[in-house]
């Protein structure tokens, strides 16, 4: 194995807070036993974004022999986490239950969905451009008790978010889809990623699409 810059902690001065393993958005950080360790070398990329975190400067970064870091292994690992939905597993290993009165599943990037999240049971599913939550004040009320997937169109890789989005669709028994998007040409393509999605998996389920101005 290479030789790289990894995340380390010195367990004498650690107090578990788990600001670190919060941030870290590779889940290669987690507390055990009362203090924080790198749980994975792999899904570790080593430029120490988490050390600002630390209130006691337990974190540092060190050269170790460690596999190199890969992106696809910590998809696959914040996937595994939350595989039931609700409640899922938060990435410090304690219990994270999403609000009942919000959105019903987690994650909520589409890219990280996958074949991983299972919905409870007949869902209305909504699909939002990720810039809708900053210009609706009311996009809460629009998700209440509805799953909720959000993308942008226009940074993220088309192919993908249609592939993702076709094993939501084949795993789940959504009854529609609301496509949440910004009155932008970018976020118009909103709509033809859900049916190419659909067209991919057979389905044919009802879209409703509602615009938000800027």
């Amino acid at each position: 194995m290479p030789l790289r810059s990894v995340i380390c902690v010195d367990e004498e001065i650690c107090i578990g807070c788990a600001r670190c393993s919060m941030i870290c958005h590779g889940g290669a950080i987690e507390v055990e036993e009362g203090k924080a360790r790198l749980v994975d070398g792999q899904l570790c990329d080593g430029l120490g974004d988490c050390i600002e975190e630390c209130p006691n400067g337990a974190l540092y970064l060190d050269y170790r022999d460690v596999a190199d870091y890969d992106e696809g292994e910590v998809r696959r690992r914040i996937a595994s986490k939350v595989k039931d939905s609700i409640p899922v597993q938060g990435q410090n290993g304690g219990p994270m239950c999403m609000p009942r009165d919000g959105c019903l599943n987690w994650p909520l990037k589409l890219d990280l969905a996958g074949d991983c999240l299972r919905l409870p049971g007949m869902m209305e599913l909504v699909v939002a451009g990720d810039c809708v939550g900053y210009l609706c004040p009311d996009t809460c009320d629009e998700v209440k008790d509805k799953a909720l997937l959000i993308c942008c169109p226009k940074m993220e890789e088309r192919d993908s978010m249609v592939a993702s989005l076709e094993c939501v669709l084949r795993n789940n028994d959504v009854r529609k889809v609301t496509v949440l998007r910004v009155d932008i040409p970018c976020c118009s393509r909103l709509r033809g990623i859900v049916r190419s999605a659909m067209a991919a998996c057979d389905r044919d389920i009802p879209i409703e699409c509602r615009t938000v101005g800027v």
